[in-house]
């Protein structure tokens, strides 16, 4: 797989997550913390959700990155 196209599939799975997220917030927070219904809780959750998604795909990017380097010498 090339470089571009790694990069490309992790924007992309960024981007559909990111909009999952939006999407079903207020269904996550009604499982984690019933009876609150403050819309702080729902923007803090949309942050660091889409913050987290986005660490960990850019960990996996690299990781895949690195294992498409090491094939290649």
């Amino acid at each position: 797989m090339k470089r571009g196209k790694i990069v490309l599939m992790h924007i992309g799975i960024f981007i559909v997550l990111s909009i999952l997220l939006v999407l079903f917030a207020e269904s996550i927070l009604i499982v984690v913390a019933p009876g609150f219904h403050h819309v702080e809780m729902w923007i803090a959750l949309i942050i660091y959700g889409i913050l987290g998604i986005f660490l960990t795909l850019l960990i996996s990017c690299i990781v895949f990155l690195m294992k498409k380097k090491k094939q290649v010498q």
